[in-house]
């Protein structure tokens, strides 16, 4: 049989005969052959997703990894040019490697990162950064001889290593963003990290509130921590703020609502910059735990009680209007949530949402007074935030409110 000799055929085969054989990386875990060609064409997807086609350069930094294999496969079957930068090279001549062969992308484990920070400003041309490290997943920076932003999946610690190094490199002061307003917002970052670090809101089968506990405090640690890498006004940031400062390319790392992210290019005043680096991810998770730190949400609608027959009609009426599948043929519309209507095709943006129904995220606690927990969190956290009490004093402090407002409204005794 003649067939042409590519590198995607030497895969096919053990596919065909051999999906379950493992390969072996000294180190680094073992993988089905089956789940070599997934993170391949996770890869290929990842870098397609940043603009990396047929002609561009993918330089790698790394150690003999699974992940170089990877590039091996995944980089030329993409049409893309794969440069094995040579570690044990001069910074100089790595530089003079990187410049000559005009990379697109570098991917960079973590031992190299300060190495290539060194070489970065006199780098002649526009590069993204992809940071890789053992045992953690990738973070994307786009980059040029000043690097100037980036994204990050994974879990929350690499985020606040991520933020470090920026800040380090005089690239950003201030690179993280999030929904930290005081109130509502602040409560929710919470409940998201809470769950994370796994939490319960309340004792099983009853109302009785437990964020006084080991999983509140981490909680509310880890979120002190990204908050030193905020904007210092941060308390007054809520979504909207926060995606603004997101598009005018002044943080570079963010959680934010899954779908809100169609809007965090398509704006009115994105730059090039932002545009261009910007990646979603599924959410993280913290603590080395495995559960998502975020919850999952939905909108619905329901109908008064006490209203007229009539009235109860025209809502009904409406309500389904506002849902019938014909609105998908709107592109505007389509695009600007993740629908759960007939009809609804999913867009990239709309890829951290399923990433978090993929992971079973937990959905938002839905009991009647759930409510309460959340406004008696968003009205006693931001004096921990500010530093002017202990985690401890403020957990105690939101159980105190919250039980208060329970025995009021009859959820408690």
């Amino acid at each position: 049989m003649t067939q042409p000799l590519l590198i995607k055929d030497i895969l096919a085969k053990p596919l065909l005969v051999a999906p379950h054989a493992e390969i072996v990386s000294a180190g680094h875990g073992r993988f089905s052959y089956r789940e070599f060609a997934t993170r391949i064409n996770r890869l290929a997807h990842a870098l397609t997703s940043i603009g990396i086609g047929r002609g561009d350069t993918v330089a790698v930094l790394d150690w003999d990894t699974h992940r170089y294999l990877e590039c091996f496969f995944a980089v030329p079957m993409l049409g893309a040019i794969l440069h094995t930068v040579n570690i044990r090279l001069s910074p100089a001549q790595i530089l003079y490697t990187i410049n000559h062969a005009k990379d697109d992308v570098i991917i960079v484990h973590a031992d190299f990162w300060d190495l290539l920070v060194g070489i970065a400003p006199q780098i002649e041309r526009d590069v993204r950064f992809i940071l890789v490290q053992d045992g953690a997943s990738a973070a994307s920076l786009e980059t040029g001889p000043d690097v100037d932003g980036q994204n990050i999946v994974g879990v929350y610690e690499e985020m606040l290593a991520a933020a470090e190094k920026i800040r380090s490199a005089g690239v950003m002061k201030n690179p993280v963003g999030g929904a930290y307003a005081a109130g509502w917002n602040l409560a929710q970052e919470f409940n998201n990290m809470f769950l994370g670090y796994g939490g319960a809101h309340f004792e099983s089968g009853s109302a009785n509130p437990n964020v006084s506990s080991k999983a509140g405090i981490d909680a509310l640690n880890m979120m002190k921590s990204l908050s030193e890498y905020m904007n210092p006004d941060f308390l007054t940031h809520d979504s909207n703020a926060t995606n603004a400062e997101y598009r005018a390319g002044n943080i570079a790392l963010l959680n934010m609502w899954g779908s809100r992210a169609a809007s965090q290019t398509t704006a009115e005043g994105v730059t090039d910059a932002v545009k261009n680096g910007h990646a979603v991810a599924g959410p993280m998770t913290v603590g080395g735990g495995s559960t998502a730190a975020s919850t999952l949400w939905w909108d619905g609608w329901t109908v008064a009680k006490n209203v007229s027959d009539a009235e109860a009609e025209a809502t009904f009426i409406a309500m389904m209007n506002g849902i019938r599948p014909s609105m998908m043929e709107d592109e505007a519309i389509r695009t600007q949530a993740v629908w759960l209507i007939d009809g609804y095709t999913p867009t990239d943006a709309a890829i951290g949402v399923f990433e978090a129904a993929k992971m079973g995220t937990t959905p938002y606690p839905m009991l009647p007074y759930m409510g309460l927990l959340h406004t008696a969190l968003g009205a006693e956290l931001p004096d921990f935030m500010q530093g002017k009490e202990s985690a401890e004093q403020a957990l105690a402090d939101v159980e105190a409110a919250y039980i208060a407002a329970a025995k009021e409204k009859g959820f408690l005794n």
